[in-house]
């Protein structure tokens, strides 16, 4: 008897360390994507990150288990569903550790536009725990990115303010192109942002 029990005791410490490493979708956070759209779906900004990352397209990953405790050390890694999507060097997918408190900061330099199932999926330790459905960027003339904000970025952008378009131009996800678009693709234009 005192031998099963032992077993049983081991087994549920080895249990418990397991699922410490696994990642709770509700209690890890990816900010700003998890507040750039409605509640529940949120989205991602990316942007080439030359002079400097801007706040929209700097994400930073807090991974926590079923317990709200930091995973340490856990694996990150991020994709984008479309070639829409295009990466500055080294290219897709991101991947990184997180640090002693299960954070992970990286920006995300790249351009482009898709929307659709899958379009930017986020795992710790291997599982998925987000799956946003708009990737969105300063650097889209309407047709692709090419890895600098320029004047043709510009003019697309400007349209989609001027006819309040829920296009590529609403990067925060509202359902319009509005002044809280205009904060993004100012910070990506001006200066001209490109690949570092």
């Amino acid at each position: 008897m005192k031998k099963l029990l032992s077993a049983l005791v081991v087994l549920a410490l080895c249990s418990g360390a397991a699922f410490a490493t696994v990642p709770d979708p509700t209690n890890c956070t990816v900010t700003p994507c998890d507040q750039l759209g409605p509640v529940g779906v949120g989205g991602v900004v990316v942007c080439p990150g030359t002079p400097t990352g801007i706040a929209a397209a700097v994400v930073t990953v807090v991974a926590k288990n079923a317990a709200g405790n930091v995973i340490p050390n856990a694996s990150v890694e991020v994709t984008m569903g479309s070639a829409q999507i295009v990466a500055c060097a080294p290219g897709l997918p991101w991947v990184g550790t997180c640090d002693l408190n299960g954070v992970w900061t990286k920006t995300f330099n790249g351009g482009g536009c898709f929307s659709g199932a899958g379009a930017c999926v986020v795992k710790i330790n291997g599982a998925p725990i987000r799956t946003y459905v708009n990737v969105k960027s300063p650097d889209w003339d309407g047709g692709a990115g090419n890895l600098i904000v320029q004047a043709n970025d510009l003019s697309t952008f400007a349209t989609g303010l001027q006819t309040n378009g829920a296009g590529c131009s609403d990067m925060n996800n509202s359902g319009g192109t509005n002044i809280g678009d205009f904060v993004i693709f100012v910070s990506g234009y001006t200066p001209s942002h490109s690949c570092p």
